[in-house]
């Protein structure tokens, strides 16, 4: 089943996707908090020098990315997605010290709209998958082999195009 909204469409620059590299990167594929501390306040999501630690940073960013940061399958579940909302909202918590210096980009809202309605939408369904292996398929830059059946199928379907293949920005 697909659900598109068209009313939801967002076109990302080669610079958008360099940031969105270097954040999955820091976070997921390599894990450095030093790093994605600079790549939060360089893609603009986080005020330079802000009075929190690289680790206070890291952990609150990293619940965004917990499902995909093990290799394994995952529950996307009520919970998660609920502390998801928690975070993203919750400037008095646990992380409101990292909040309150946290901002969303305007290149970047359609990305926090689509995940805490993503994470809510999977979560009613008790999606599990192996997240991390469906990520790197998707990600360009690690190019990864097939995850699942569907992945198969379409590395199926694209290697019988004629015509030269799609590609995204490196």
């Amino acid at each position: 089943m697909t659900f598109l909204d068209f009313g939801l469409v967002k076109r990302f620059t080669a610079d958008d996707i360099a940031l969105i590299r270097r954040l999955i990167e820091t976070i997921v594929l390599d894990p450095d908090p030093a790093e994605f501390r600079r790549a939060m306040e360089g893609a603009g999501f986080l005020r330079p020098d802000a009075p929190v630690s690289d680790d206070a940073v890291m952990e609150y960013f990293g619940h965004f990315y917990a499902h995909m940061r093990e290799r394994g399958r995952h529950a996307i579940t009520p919970e998660f997605a609920s502390e998801v909302v928690r975070r993203f909202f919750d400037v008095k918590g646990p992380f409101g010290d990292v909040m309150r210096q946290a901002n969303v980009p305007p290149a970047f809202a359609v990305v926090q709209r689509v995940n805490l309605g993503l994470f809510a939408v999977l979560a009613q369904l008790g999606a599990a998958a192996d997240w991390r292996s469906i990520g790197e398929e998707l990600w360009p830059w690690v190019n990864g082999p097939p995850a699942g059946e569907l992945g198969a199928l379409e590395a199926g379907w694209l290697a019988t195009r004629t015509g030269p293949a799609p590609s995204a920005p490196a």
